[in-house]
Formats: C-alpha cells, structure tokens, sequence
C-alpha cells in the first residue's frame, strides 16, 4: 500500500478531521511506512509548512497555479523542486472534493456599514 493509498484510506477512516491534524497524520504514516521516511518527510512538511491549508483554500486546477505551489513549498522548506512537485501532485490526487474549505464555507460580502457591524 502506498502512502497516497494510506492518506486516502485515513481519511474516509478519520474523516477529513485528520487532514487538520498534522502530527497524528504524521505518527500514522511513519507507523504504516517505517521503510518510507523520504516520503512521509515530505508528506507530513507539506502539512507542517501551511501548504495543505493554501491549497484547500485556493484549489488550483491551472498548470502554472499548481507551479506556483510547487515554487512556494520548495522556497519555504528547501526542499529540492522535484521533491516538492512529488509532494504536490500526491497531495493533489489525495484531496477530495469536499475537503477543499471553499466548498464547506460559503462566504457572503458584508454589505453593511461600520457602524452596524459595531451596534451588534
């Protein structure tokens, strides 16, 4: 079994609560992949940077959006691109749909004034 294979399988398992919970992801990736460390490392950063978060939060589907992931995770961490992209594009074909925020969040414009907003 993959490490994707795990991810995918913890979350229908979890719940999509576990993908907020960066260390417990991380003590079951290294308990199921002891001979894997490179790949849970890389897994387990993406988390710990922030980068699971921008992703759930931008949903990038364009080429040159999910360079601009890729760029970001190996500037953050310096990790070598072609490990960040591996990263980036497992994390990619991890995520269902509904864990992407914008799609549990719906958001509404403030159409009030100040003076409303500090009445209430």
């Amino acid at each position: 079994m993959s490490i994707s294979d795990t991810i995918i399988g913890l979350i229908h398992e979890k719940g999509l609560l576990i993908l907020e919970q960066p260390y417990r992801l991380e003590g079951f990736l290294k308990d199921l992949h002891p001979d894997e460390e490179r790949d849970v490392f890389l897994m387990s950063e993406f988390m710990f940077c922030g980068m699971l978060d921008r992703v759930r939060r931008t949903q990038p589907k364009l080429d040159s959006e999910i360079q601009l992931i890729v760029l970001q995770f190996a500037t953050m961490t310096g990790i070598a691109v072609n490990y960040s992209d591996w990263a980036v594009e497992r994390w990619l074909n991890i995520l269902p749909k509904e864990s992407y925020w914008a799609h549990q969040i719906p958001t509404t414009p403030w159409t009030g004034t100040l003076e409303e907003l500090l009445r209430n």
